[in-house]
């Protein structure tokens, strides 16, 4: 089976496949096959919503219930199946609580195909999809990624983005705020130290480091330094190991608030003073976020 990759012009064969295969292995399991279709909200009784690539309860709430800070109730709903409420799964069907908006369909997912519930076949159909996008990250030269930041800034997102919602998956970084700060560090692509470290992570990096100028917020102005920055291989690695960033124990409060209240400005903020000395290293990126709606 020929594979394209999965963007924006392939999503509709994407989804034909999968539902021609959810028809052909329908009796493999006895979990229930994943809503292809998005949902249609039932509103009056609660209803049901199928998580899609790069939600958040906060996102679900916002466009289901009209409140995004009602996560916790459809998070208190769905104990049996979330455990962490920063790490929902695309293809979970969450139960709503009720509310009084008119019924209205949901957007349909990116292929990011659910993990419960799925038969064998298509779980590694859609393993070999997700492998695909990440190859095709890690084929894009830095001057390719220049050239999309020059001349479409949209494409230029589009192209980080499936790795950036993996990686809030796996780390619980706001997909947003790893686009953004990809594109405020690097000058749209531009400054991308030794190619791929588009986000001016310092130390040692899984293809080396290599040593540059940088400037420093310290005592009320900048000064210029020498320090060494981390190498990577591609772009795939280069935010994954962004995500791994954020594990370490001065990032504490920004992850902890975020997965609390999925309120990636607050995100920034937090991070203003720790991951740059820049003081207003978190307005820049709010200022991102809300200009090519990220967040």
């Amino acid at each position: 089976m020929a594979i394209r990759e999965a963007g924006a012009g392939s999503y509709g064969s994407y989804q034909a496949i999968l539902s021609r295969l959810h028809q052909r292995v329908g009796g493999e399991t006895s979990a229930p096959a994943p809503s292809i279709q998005g949902d249609t909200f039932v509103r009056a009784g609660g209803g049901s919503y199928t998580v899609q690539s790069g939600d958040s309860l906060s996102k679900i709430a916002q466009r289901t219930l009209g409140n995004g800070n009602r996560w916790h109730e459809i998070y208190e709903l769905n104990r049996d199946i979330i455990s962490n409420p920063n790490l929902i799964q695309p293809g979970q069907v969450l139960k709503l609580p009720g509310s009084s908006r008119s019924a209205q369909p949901a957007a349909p997912a990116q292929p990011a195909a659910p993990k419960t519930g799925m038969p064998a076949v298509i779980q590694r159909f859609h393993d070999t999809v997700e492998r695909y996008r990440a190859h095709k990250l890690g084929k894009i030269t830095p001057e390719q990624l220049q050239a999309l930041g020059e001349a479409n800034k949209k494409a230029f997102f589009n192209a980080l983005r499936p790795a950036a919602e993996e990686a809030e998956r796996k780390y619980g970084v706001p997909a947003s705020i790893t686009l953004a700060q990809a594109a405020l560090e690097s000058g749209w692509g531009k400054h991308g130290i030794g190619g791929y470290n588009i986000f001016g992570i310092k130390g040692e990096g899984p293809a080396g480091s290599v040593t540059k100028s940088t400037q420093e917020w310290e005592n009320g102005r900048y000064i210029t330094i020498q320090a060494k920055f981390a190498r990577y291989e591609n772009y795939t690695q280069a935010i994954m190991e962004h995500g791994k960033v954020f594990q370490k124990v001065y990032y504490e409060k920004a992850m902890d608030r975020y997965e609390q209240n999925k309120d990636p400005k607050e995100f920034a903020r937090n991070i203003t003073g720790v991951y740059a000395t820049d003081p207003n290293y978190g307005s820049k990126l709010i200022s991102l976020m809300d200009t090519y709606n990220l967040a």
